[in-house]
């Protein structure tokens, strides 16, 4: 589940899906409205109430590459300035170690029985405070390479943004 809570503002947008990793940080996310995949590649989006599939290029910024990252362990860009225990959970609050980035700072909440991370909080550069929760994860098996592709349908429209 993602949440996004915009300060001073009324805007809150909140979204719940299912995020399927791959190798090489390929994924797919399914949420009521729309699927979106990367393929290694291209960003694939089937938007399902405009029949339209959209491909582009995939930005770096974007919150799904950041679960990803967070999915994958791949925080090497982040330094740990605190860790705190609660009840069963590490708290481990961490800052970018290059100052202008995206993100100002993120704290993980680790479950200490399973070792996974349950949820991630950040703030943008923006001072936008985005809260994502993670259920259970489940491994995949090789054959699933097949949710890494989105197959244009006939009814939908194509719209094709690469470069």
């Amino acid at each position: 589940m993602v949440r996004q809570a915009v300060p001073n503002s009324k805007n809150y947008t909140e979204n719940s899906g299912t995020f399927c990793l791959g190798p090489k940080e390929r994924f797919r996310v399914v949420f009521p409205e729309q699927e979106i995949v990367w393929d290694g590649d291209w960003l694939w989006t089937r938007d399902h109430t405009n029949h339209q599939v959209i491909v582009e290029e995939f930005n770096p910024r974007s919150s799904l590459k950041f679960i990803c990252d967070i999915l994958n362990g791949s925080l090497s860009d982040y330094k740990i300035v605190k860790t705190d225990s609660q009840a069963g959970y590490t708290l481990i609050d961490l800052k970018p170690k290059e100052e202008n980035g995206y993100i100002r700072s993120m704290r993980l909440k680790i479950d200490n029985t399973i070792k996974e991370v349950r949820s991630a909080n950040y703030q943008d550069f923006q001072n936008n405070t985005i809260s994502i929760e993670f259920d259970t994860l489940t491994g995949l098996n090789p054959a699933d390479s097949s949710l890494f592709r989105i197959d244009l349908k006939k009814s939908e429209e194509l719209i094709d943004l690469r470069s």
